[in-house]
């Protein structure tokens, strides 16, 4: 416990700034303060961080500080700023509560909202953010310097599922609430099909991706648990691999891992991603075990002209749609003043809210 405060004292020392020196780079002033989980602070800025912009962030002294400042350690491009920020004219403003800020001014504002869900209404000025690859691979292993090379990959497996499925994936929020198949539902039908592949052990792995092509659908155990440090190159053996619904939303770091390699996402939550996944284009998409089924037996019997085609359209989707980069710019090359940034915020509350608006 008290080698953990220290710890984030550290951290707080580091990572955290007293003033923006005039003169240097356009940078970001971000103040979100509404409950939002952590992870879905990092998403903002590992947005941020793709796009080289330096953020400085504003909150309060307190847990939440050292929370954050433990965070920064993955994230070189932000500081905790606790002085003024003097120099506005080359500050963006990004913030949930754009009145503390009404008689400021700033090269431009971005108003962060958590409403991104299918029935979100943009236009003009809105940008609805895309999901991220899970944290960890951006900031520990910058998998995103190497997705050419995985991209290259021979692949050996048709239509591969490996993560977390146990019993915590059936939930009423996945069902009830976004209306779809829960991926523990998902899971364990497949586990009933004849002809689909369980593997239950490392040394399984290691023998699959070292033998011959295989045509069926392969199935990792829960309880075989994949280094992040080789998920990328585990992932990149596939031509395929199913997306089923995470834990709180939908949207599961997975899929956007799986199309940034142009390994081609099987999912049924299509229209959770902007513009929505077409089926056929970049994606293969059910909504039922029997669409399952119907798909995956397409996929089977697919050729490997089909199949590379696939793999292009959703390797263009990624680099075109969500690219953090190239969103970031859109938002700051608006002519707008004021730009709306949606993102999604996992936490349960705020995704039943943003799904009755």
């Amino acid at each position: 416990m008290i080698g953990s405060l220290l710890q984030s004292l550290i951290c707080l020392l580091k990572y955290s700034a007293f003033y923006i020196k005039k003169g240097n780079s356009h940078g970001v002033l971000l103040d979100v303060r509404k409950p939002i989980v952590s992870r879905t602070l990092r998403m903002l800025l590992i947005n941020f961080q793709m796009a080289g912009i330096p953020v400085y962030i504003r909150t309060i002294p307190g847990r939440k500080a050292l929370s954050i400042a433990k965070m920064l350690k993955w994230h070189p491009n932000a500081r905790l700023l606790w002085g003024p920020a003097s120099s506005k004219e080359n500050l963006y403003l990004c913030t949930d509560r754009p009145k503390k800020y009404a008689h400021q001014s700033f090269l431009k504002e971005i108003h962060v909202h958590y409403d991104l869900s299918p029935i979100v209404e943009s236009g003009a000025g809105h940008f609805l953010c895309p999901y991220i690859m899970h944290p960890q691979l951006y900031c520990e292993y910058e998998a995103h310097h190497s997705l050419e090379k995985y991209r290259k990959s021979r692949r050996g497996i048709r239509i591969l599922f490996s993560g977390n499925s146990n019993r915590d994936y059936q939930n009423k929020l996945i069902n009830e609430v976004c209306g779809k198949l829960s991926r523990y539902e998902i899971i364990e039908h497949l586990k009933t099909i004849p002809g689909v592949k369980l593997i239950s052990s490392s040394g399984e792995i290691s023998e699959l991706l070292a033998g011959d092509y295989i045509n069926s659908v392969v199935l990792i155990d829960n309880r075989v648990r994949i280094n992040q440090a080789y998920w990328m190159e585990l992932l990149s053996s596939a031509d395929f691999f199913l997306c089923p619904p995470g834990l709180v939303i939908p949207l599961s770091h997975n899929l956007v891992e799986s199309m940034a390699i142009g390994t081609i996402p099987l999912t049924n939550y299509a229209e959770w991603l902007f513009p929505n996944l077409k089926n056929g284009e970049e994606a293969i998409v059910f909504s039922s075990l029997d669409e399952l089924d119907e798909q995956i037996h397409q996929i089977l019997n697919m050729s490997n002209e089909d199949v590379l085609a696939l793999r292009k359209k959703a390797i263009t989707y990624y680099s075109n749609k969500m690219c953090h980069a190239e969103f970031m710019k859109g938002i700051l090359s608006c002519q707008d003043y004021t730009t709306h940034f949606h993102v999604i915020n996992e936490a349960e509350e705020s995704l039943i809210g943003s799904l009755r608006n």
